[in-house]
């Protein structure tokens, strides 16, 4: 019988994948802040490489150790298409409403500056939208249904939401306060998403449409 990943386990498995993300997000934020970060295809692909060989190292893990496979499946249905287009709007309109009231708060005393992708390299398109992919794939298997999967029962649902946004938010810094605002808000509507339908599949098109229109400036 397959088993369930330890928590320990987890523990060290997302410190391995999420803290080079959030150090190099904080640099970045600190570094960059206010002068935009130049984009190429090496570096897009340096991403790629290193959120795929994240994902091929938790999938030997858990076939070495005889945890539960089944984690990394990944079912589409007519249903989770509707769900996407569903969550899609629903992010599009909470955040649309967040951020127009966090632009006349803090506007005009905050220059909002953010370390973003420049757009003086052209980045090809298969490759953004292989990134568009796997990236949301990678960041919603890890924080969604690896996080509930190790810790639903030892802690509590809101918990384990509370903590996949916290974790969201701490490699986002580098994109300021609006774009932490936003990450607040995906991930919030994504936990309690999973939190009732236990599944994957729509945040993954969300996310993926969301990073393809978020990327498509620099192809």
């Amino acid at each position: 019988m397959a088993k369930r990943i330890p928590v320990y386990v987890y523990c060290i498995l997302m410190a391995f994948v999420f803290l080079p993300l959030i150090v190099k997000s904080a640099y970045s934020f600190f570094l960059y802040h206010g002068v935009d970060v130049p984009a190429s295809n090496t570096r897009f692909a340096i991403l790629l490489a290193e959120e795929l060989i994240c994902l091929l190292v938790a999938f030997l893990l858990f076939r070495k150790m005889g945890y539960d496979m089944s984690v990394f499946g990944f079912k589409l249905r007519s249903g989770q298409i509707l769900w996407s287009i569903g969550l899609f709007l629903i992010c599009l309109l909470a955040t649309t409403l967040v951020l127009s009231v966090l632009v006349h708060v803090l506007a005009p005393n905050y220059h909002h500056t953010t370390s973003t992708f420049s757009t003086a390299t052209k980045v090809i398109a298969p490759l953004v939208i292989v990134l568009s992919i796997v990236n949301a794939y990678f960041e919603e298997f890890f924080l969604l249904r690896l996080s509930y999967h190790a810790l639903e029962g030892r802690i509590s649902a809101i918990s384990i939401g509370v903590l996949t946004i916290v974790i969201r938010i701490s490699y986002h810094t580098y994109q300021g306060v609006y774009g932490m605002a936003f990450v607040f808000i995906f991930g919030a509507i994504m936990a309690l998403y999973y939190t009732k339908y236990r599944s994957i599949e729509a945040p993954v098109i969300v996310h993926a449409l969301w990073d393809i229109l978020a990327f498509v400036r620099y192809m």
